[in-house]
């Protein structure tokens, strides 16, 4: 039971409920400030319970393959082509992780080299409570198409690659609970190659101008529409954002990107932002494409 308003709880209430054993609680706040925190609450557990982890699309090292620091460039050349791929976690005698075997590593090597005198030793690994999002943009910064899974005590539990967060991240469901950054996107209007959005109350700081962090998630969001109808992922890389004028509630932006440079893995974006004929801010951002 939760009374709300700072009102006292009657004894026979009280009685009540110590018989039936219910907890009562009692707030200062009012019903309405109450229900919104509990939906705020209730809101963050949801839209962390949707945040894919390592640990629901890594692949056991039994399935994906793995080889010993002992093994031979022999023994690495016939894994590859039982399973179809080149890249492959290293491990000693007690199953921890000492590196990471690629046809670059042992390609012009003699058959009978033990692979601890090629493999690559200094390598990035992960933990099954990382976070998908950042391992996907690791490995487009980094070009890593395979990072090995561990536990706290380095022993090889599996691996995670490229191929699979794409193929998980593309069957996942949305939540019906928008994060911060869609309920920006969502104000984002296109017509042609202009986009456009009307300043709300949420996204001004505490001085009542529009917050240098919702323009950036605007900018993040067009980006993200402009790079990725191919269905390619990308993070990013730089952003500099320069203001020229105060932005306030009401005001109506229009964004006009420029596509600078782009090649297959990166891009520069160049971004004039106007409030009617008044040059308000300019924005310059670089991305990596996966």
């Amino acid at each position: 039971m939760l009374v709300t308003g700072g009102f006292e709880v009657d004894p026979e209430v009280l009685k009540l409920a110590n018989r039936i054993e219910i907890p009562v609680l009692r707030t200062k706040h009012d019903t309405y400030t109450v229900a919104t925190m509990i939906n705020r609450a209730l809101s963050n557990i949801q839209i962390k319970t949707d945040i894919l982890t390592v640990e629901q699309v890594y692949r056991a090292s039994h399935e994906y393959g793995f080889l010993h620091d002992t093994d031979t460039v022999r023994d690495y050349l016939d894994l590859v082509r039982r399973n179809r791929t080149s890249r492959f976690p290293v491990v000693n005698q007690h199953q921890m992780l000492v590196g990471v075997v690629t046809m670059r590593d042992a390609g012009d090597k003699s058959p009978l080299t033990t692979l601890d005198k090629v493999m690559t030793r200094t390598i990035f690994m992960t933990g099954l409570s990382a976070n998908i999002a950042n391992i996907s943009q690791r490995m487009i910064a980094e070009d890593f198409e395979m990072i090995p899974v561990v536990r706290g005590n380095q022993t090889l539990l599996g691996v995670i690659t490229r191929r699979d967060i794409m193929e998980k991240m593309s069957r996942s469901q949305i939540s019906s609970l928008p994060t911060f950054s869609e309920q920006v996107g969502q104000k984002l209007h296109r017509q042609e190659d202009i986009f456009s959005f009307t300043v709300e109350p949420f996204m001004l700081e505490q001085n009542r101008v529009l917050a240098n962090g919702v323009l950036t998630e605007i900018i993040t969001r067009i980006t993200q529409q402009l790079m990725t109808r191919s269905g390619r992922s990308l993070i990013v890389d730089q952003m500099m954002i320069h203001f020229f004028q105060a932005v306030q509630i009401d005001d109506v932006l229009q964004i006009r990107p420029r596509i600078i440079h782009q090649t297959r893995r990166t891009a520069v974006i160049d971004y004039d932002i106007y409030l009617d004929l008044l040059f308000v801010a300019k924005a310059t951002i670089t991305v990596k494409i996966n």
